[in-house]
């Protein structure tokens, strides 16, 4: 069995929110809505 982690992200973790928007864009085939205008770092 897989093993799995579970987390609320946070204010540093920008490059893991945006490697999970590729994954939902891909995932979902919809690349413009979670890739197209990325939010910026905040």
């Amino acid at each position: 069995m897989q093993s799995m982690n579970i987390r609320r992200l946070g204010a540093n973790d920008e490059i893991a929110f945006r490697k999970m928007n590729a994954m939902f864009a891909q995932a979902f085939g919809d690349p413009d809505t979670y890739t197209g205008e990325p939010p910026t770092a905040a």
